[in-house]
């Protein structure tokens, strides 16, 4: 049977080149219309729920808003666990679903129910409710720096208006964030000029209120037109604002605002500094969505950058910090250098081994099993991103081992006087089973990640299913094609001299494997030692660490002082540092960004003046990042020898990744749950005791947020109905002051 199967596409080669034309044509089709991208568009197991409520207390989303939502969502089908996160104004709940849980867009929309039904329960300061999957709807693009930018300058603040507007029409770009404090309109009271005029907070306030609602009035219609009723909008400038009427008397005087209040346009507080190579600038951050192609989009963009960077006067420009589509380009690259190596490396071995004929179609083979497997990826709606280049770069050197069997087995056949047709089948018949044997082995040690439902499966899917799909073609391509080519095209069989070298070789391994199979008990004695020693290094040696690190590598160096009395004291103090990095060689360092006020350290978010960190990234052209980075962190070490004051709390230096958040990085976090009778601060403090005593803990961080002092107010219920002041306009008049 398989004797007959054989024989069928080695005389047919007509159909043979037609399925190998048509596998390469439409896998090249295919291959360049697939989109590119960082990461495959998955969807996590969970359902994030933020509320919003502007002025709450942490005990108090806590104790209105989160404990409601917890008990009206206990129970549902599904869930593991559940978490919340109370904070001041916020609610961040997350509900984690089994694997195996199916039924996750029914389950939102329930859950979405459950809390509208909830509403009535929840306090008047809830503001705003989403519910939603947990999903990567958007994905990073690159990160800006508009240098020399000044946020005080209204023509500055135009031209970022302007990038932002240009940019955010490219298709493919779903938000240009630029990190810009907002200018809003401030009123302040005058309390003097409130008394004199009797015109009271609450008053002012509740009329302001809705003067800035929407108030629709409705609509006539009459034969075929409709005809729209508004209010004009009052001119919601300074100038406009201060001729505002807010009380008037019988005798016809009127109070504006502008004669109780100060009406004027002004920025947030600095909460930060940052510099970009030495410049003071502002961060812009880009997403893109899931459906553009990263590199045909990196393209429009830089083209487009240039441009307007053309536009902008002196000394602003805009120039890129981390640039995400440069990381799927690089393992692109690498995937197609290591292939260009490998299909050398083994032509070259098959030229001393076989022949040049019997090499070529070998390799010709490796085309028809990549362009199938891409056939296969689009059908199941898997694109070109780091989870599937990752399968494909496993597979690349496994995928000839299949040929290069049957062609030594085609070669040795005609060596022993077999016809170039007799040869193939032959071949073909006696390796068909030992082969596919080990295909389906590599097959069955994949599928486990195709068949158990995990998170880390459904981010994993695309490596089983390229190996396995590589595999499938090549075992194909190696039994029904291959044997034909090999029968019209490589007819002679191997020269004498390299069949004598090649039968030297087969001579050693024959005595080898004549004594493994003599002492065979200590062969496996010592198999199983290896083995052992293998699960061993791999488990205590070698880093468990699956991240989706996508971006520049970088050198951090964290300069926090004991205390500072603003944000540009901390940065005159920790200006020599930049300056000494600004002087390293391009060769080393690309970008220096430097932060002052806050920032990322032992996975906590630190803020406030006396913190800094200062960002030295390596090019992406360098060779061996971890070499440059080892050098740096040499030369940043002797630097600081010299650098560090008694002004300094702690100077450290720390290899990073761009996107790789410290706080999960060599850190273990704790999480202590319990109610409000739990000794939280007792029961941290004996953790801290036993973590310090733990081999391998080098240093315990406390949770700055974790505590926060609260001021209470105690009504006097008393002289609230005496003065006649109900409880909810003495909330909101505290509620101004703050």
């Amino acid at each position: 049977m398989i004797e007959k199967i054989a024989g069928y596409f080695v005389d047919r080669s007509f159909l043979v080149n037609l399925i190998s034309g048509f596998v390469c044509i439409a896998g090249l089709l295919v291959f360049f219309n697939m989109k590119r991208d960082l990461v495959p568009p998955f969807e996590y197991q969970k359902i994030d729920i933020e509320i919003s409520a502007p002025g709450a207390s942490p005990e108090e989303v806590e104790e209105f808003i989160a404990f409601p939502i917890e008990e009206t969502l206990k129970g549902l089908p599904g869930v593991e666990k559940m978490t919340s996160n109370s904070r001041n104004g916020s609610l961040a709940l997350t509900l984690y679903f089994k694997a195996s849980f199916d039924r996750m867009s029914e389950m939102v929309e329930h859950v979405k129910s459950q809390i509208d039904s909830l509403r009535p329960r929840l306090p008047e300061a809830v503001r705003y409710t989403n519910v939603k999957r947990s999903r990567r709807d958007q994905v990073f693009f690159t990160w800006l720096a508009f240098q020399n930018f000044d946020e005080e300058n209204v023509e500055h603040r135009k031209h970022i208006r302007r990038f932002s507007k240009t940019m955010g029409k490219i298709d493919g770009i779903v938000l240009v964030d630029p990190e810009i404090r907002p200018r809003d309109l401030y009123i302040e009271f005058d309390a003097a000029k409130l008394e004199k005029y009797d015109v009271s907070l609450d008053q002012a306030r509740s009329f302001l209120a809705q003067v800035f609602q929407m108030k629709p009035i409705g609509q006539l219609s009459k034969d075929e037109s409709t005809l729209n009723f508004e209010i004009k909008k009052i001119q919601r400038t300074p100038k406009g604002l201060e001729k505002l009427p807010l009380a008037g008397n019988r005798i016809g005087s009127v109070v504006t605002l502008g004669d109780v209040a100060q009406v004027s346009y002004k920025l947030t507080a600095k909460a930060n500094i940052f510099h970009y190579n030495g410049d003071e600038s502002v961060g812009v951050l880009l997403l893109k969505d899931r459906s553009s192609d990263s590199i045909d989009l990196k393209e429009i963009f830089e083209k487009k950058l240039v441009v307007f960077n053309k536009t902008l006067p002196e000394p602003l420009s805009v120039g890129a910090v981390s640039d995400g589509p440069q990381f799927i380009i690089k393992q692109l690259d690498v995937l197609r250098n290591n292939a260009m190596f490998g299909i050398a490396f083994v032509f070259l071995l098959l030229i001393i081994f076989l022949n040049w004929r019997s090499a070529i179609m070998t390799l010709a083979g490796l085309p028809i099993a990549y362009l199938g497997t891409m056939l296969i990826l689009s059908y199941l709606g898997i694109d070109i991103d780091l989870i599937s280049i990752i399968g494909l770069i496993l597979v690349l050197g496994i995928l000839v081992d299949d040929a290069i069997i049957v062609s030594e087995r085609y070669v040795e056949n005609l060596s022993s006087g077999m016809t170039p047709r007799d040869s193939a089948i032959q071949s073909v018949r006696a390796l068909i089973v030992p082969v596919t044997g080990t295909v389906l082995t590599t097959i069955v040690a994949f599928l486990p990640i195709l068949i158990i439902k995990s998170e880390m499966a459904i981010v994993l899917r695309a490596i089983p299913i390229v190996i396995i799909a590589a595999l499938l073609f090549s075992w194909i391509e190696s039994f029904f094609i291959l044997p034909n080519h090999l029968a019209h095209f490589a007819k002679k069989a191997r020269q004498s001299r390299i069949e004598s070298s090649f039968a030297k070789i087969q001579r050693g391994y024959r005595r080898l494997l004549a004594s493994t199979l003599r002492f065979r008990y200590l062969a496996l004695i010592v198999i199983g030692g290896v083995f052992a020693l293998s699960i061993y290094i791999a488990k205590e040696k070698l880093k468990h660490d699956f991240k989706l690190r996508v971006s520049s590598q970088r050198v951090a160096i964290y300069p926090i002082l004991k205390k500072s009395e603003s944000l540009d004291f901390t940065y005159e103090k920790i200006k020599a540092l930049e300056e000494f990095a600004l002087s390293l060689p391009k060769s080393q360092v690309s970008v220096v960004t430097t932060w002052v006020g806050e920032i990322w350290k032992d996975g906590r978010r630190y803020h406030g003046n006396r913190f800094a960190k200062i960002n030295l990234y390596i090019p992406e052209s360098a060779s061996s990042p971890s070499k440059v980075k080892k050098q740096l962190v040499q030369l940043l070490t002797e630097r600081l020898k010299t650098f560090k004051t008694d002004e300094f709390q702690e100077v450290t230096i720390v290899e990073q990744r761009q996107g790789d958040k410290e706080e999960k990085k060599d850190l273990v976090s704790i999480r202590v749950q319990g109610d409000e009778s739990s000794e939280f601060e007792q029961i941290e403090s004996e953790i801290e005791k036993a973590a310090l005593k733990t081999m391998g803990i080098s240093k315990y961080v406390k949770d700055p947020d974790a505590y926060q002092e609260t001021w209470r107010f105690q009504p006097n219920t008393h002289a609230l109905v005496q003065y006649k002041i109900d409880l909810k306009s003495f909330r909101r008049q505290l509620k101004h002051l703050f």
